[in-house]
């Protein structure tokens, strides 16, 4: 069986939608089980567009829990080329029973490590999931989200 996720996540990657405004607020999904979550292979049906990917193919998401902390490797064609980002993702301090996360990236300038908020949606553990991504930037007063 395949498992399908609509990766607003994914592109967290770099798949900004600019707004001026400050973030929506999401809500997280409820009863969160983050060990069913982080394991397995998960593979891309949609986005939203983004700069990094955008001419991508084949997504897939590979998760590996370690403890607390879930190890991701996203995995895609670009230009007929194998390309992989590697990250991790944990509980946020405050989520509670829901899946409110911390994810680092390998993605900034020169592979730089970029860790921010992301927020599961929703999910049923065995055939989908939908995240959510959105920074507010302090200095241009507007937000990118995904």
């Amino acid at each position: 069986m395949y498992r399908f996720t609509v990766l607003i996540f994914v592109a967290s990657v770099s798949a900004y939608v600019i707004i001026d405004s400050k973030c929506p607020e999401v809500t997280n999904v409820d009863n969160f089980d983050f060990k069913s979550y982080g394991h397995g292979v998960w593979y891309e049906i949609a986005r939203y567009p983004d700069d990094l990917v955008k001419t991508s193919k084949c997504g897939a998401l590979e998760y590996k829990q370690e403890g607390d902390v879930t190890k991701s490797r996203y995995t895609y064609v670009d230009n007929n080329k194998l390309m992989a980002i590697e990250g991790t993702a944990r509980l946020a301090p405050d989520a509670g029973t829901t899946g409110k996360l911390i994810q680092k990236l390998h993605f900034g300038e020169n592979g730089a490590l970029v860790e921010s908020d992301l927020s599961v949606l929703t999910i049923d553990y065995d055939n989908f999931f939908i995240d959510y991504y959105c920074q507010y930037d302090e200095v241009k007063k507007n937000s990118r989200g995904k």
